[in-house]
């Protein structure tokens, strides 16, 4: 057991930390975690509850969601924003007027990644192209900065963005350049390279060729952790995990019941989640050892109520 002694020694380093010190530590506190943290005491509650704080601390604190509706002629409506992360969290501008718009005036949503967004603004549209530029931002402290375009950024087909703040407060793009890019006389829609940014060196990477290309026609989704980018590749029962160095490896992933079942991945706990979804059948797995590639199964439903009910529906109408 700890002495008396002891226990005020620790109060007194946690007692000689700033305001400002404890606001940057919070900041990367999740939301839940930081509601606990104003039970402690009452400075703590104070430096978490001041006005000045918020936008310090919202970084943190909003969690949601950002989805668009459009018209049946395909042109966008609007944009909108729910949180999920209870009352009292600061409210999200979901038409990013923070962000100085190009010429033309309009914002593509490319990804996201802990709390940060990765965005494209048309700034300037010719004949026969279109300028385009990356942003990423912070729509709660409505922050944003400039990410360079490479010559291929115009054509890129599928862009991510890789942030993780328990690791570092930078982020990475990576630009996905398929061989028909690269290349006009490739045929196919192959990933050939990656080129990666660094918001820590402020440069691109320009990576080699991968040899093979990974052999994709979309990105489905994506996940980022520990400084790898895992993505869920279409029509195809592997998953690829990109580091920032833009080495590749690709990760088999379990069978589905469903021939046409899709899927996507995840990152919790620290580890990588799968999602198996079909007509009939859900599954989610854990990949418990990434050398050996081995699959653990956690959930699985199946649909078999649905089944049911459609068999004794057209029974009904039948008889």
């Amino acid at each position: 057991m700890a002495s008396r002694g002891s226990k005020n020694k620790r109060r007194s380093h946690f007692s000689r930390l700033s305001n400002d010190l404890l606001v940057e530590i919070f900041s990367r506190v999740p939301f839940k975690s930081t509601c606990c943290c104003k039970c402690v005491s009452t400075r703590w509650r104070s430096v978490l509850s001041h006005p000045d704080h918020s936008k310090k601390l919202s970084q943190s604190t909003v969690a949601g969601f950002f989805y668009e509706t459009y018209s049946e002629n395909n042109k966008r409506v609007s944009r909108c924003y729910q949180s999920v992360s209870g009352k009292g969290c600061p409210r999200v501008d979901p038409s990013l007027s923070f962000i100085p718009r190009g010429q033309e005036g309009d914002l593509y949503l490319v990804d996201s990644c802990n709390g940060l967004l990765l965005c494209q603004r048309l700034k300037e549209k010719r004949p026969r192209s279109e300028i385009l530029d990356y942003v990423v931002c912070n729509p709660a402290t409505e922050k944003w900065v400039a990410v360079p375009t490479t010559e291929w950024s115009n054509k890129v087909l599928d862009a991510r963005l890789g942030f993780d703040p328990a690791v570092s407060s930078h982020f990475h793009v990576f630009e996905f350049i398929h061989a028909r890019v690269w290349d006009a006389d490739m045929m196919g829609a192959n990933i050939k390279r990656v080129r990666i940014y660094s918001s820590k060196a402020g440069v691109w990477t320009n990576q080699s060729a991968w040899d093979p290309p990974i052999d994709i026609h979309d990105i489905l989704g994506s996940a980022f952790f520990s400084g790898v980018l895992y993505l869920s590749l279409f029509d195809r029962l592997v998953a690829a995990a990109v580091d920032v160095e833009g080495n590749c490896r690709v990760i088999h992933i379990p069978t589905p019941h469903d021939s046409d079942a899709g899927f996507d991945v995840h990152i919790s706990r620290g580890k990588l989640f799968l999602s198996n979804y079909g007509d009939s059948e859900l599954s989610v797995w854990v990949l418990q050892d990434f050398d050996s590639e081995i699959w653990t199964l956690k959930h699985n439903l199946i649909c078999i109520l649905v089944e049911a009910l459609e068999i004794e529906t057209m029974a009904v109408e039948s008889g």
